[in-house]
């Protein structure tokens, strides 16, 4: 996974990774959402028999769901799909060049950023590149 997620070589490694991200925003987290709000009591109460990191890692989505990323208007939901462009194609890209400089090395010595893996560049968010606005008008949809 961490291949997928902060290396992806082939077109492979990027449709898994969109399908998980995918999953994680418009299926996973919603659904846990739902069963939160349908019995809340009952909700909290099984997390905590599991008691496992996967569970507390689901009840933090649920929570942020709830209160940081809550939309109660399309606005909020433009405004979120934003910040989901800034993670993935900026902020994320920063903190792989913060962990991984473009002159650091193996512990072979070997430049890091050699074939198949590739420097990246973070994006600039544009008004003016179609692909930024249909990010952001198909994710607010969602």
């Amino acid at each position: 996974m961490c291949t997928v997620h902060s290396f992806p070589q082939n077109i492979y490694h990027c449709l898994t990774w969109a399908r998980s991200e995918f999953e994680g925003l418009v299926e996973k987290t919603p659904a846990e959402v739902n069963a939160y709000l349908s019995n809340p009591v009952e909700y909290i109460n099984a997390m905590n028999k599991v008691g496992d990191a996967q569970s507390w890692d689901t009840l933090e989505h649920v929570l942020e769901c709830l209160e940081k990323e809550k939309c109660d208007t399309f606005q909020d939901c433009i405004t979120w799909a934003r910040l989901r462009f800034e993670d993935y194609f900026a902020d994320r890209v920063k903190q792989l060049i913060f962990t991984f400089p473009e002159e650091a090395s193996t512990s072979t010595s070997a430049p890091f950023w050699s074939a198949p893996k590739r420097f990246p560049h973070p994006l600039q968010f544009s008004v003016v590149d179609p692909s930024h606005l249909n990010f952001v008008m198909a994710t607010s949809i969602l």
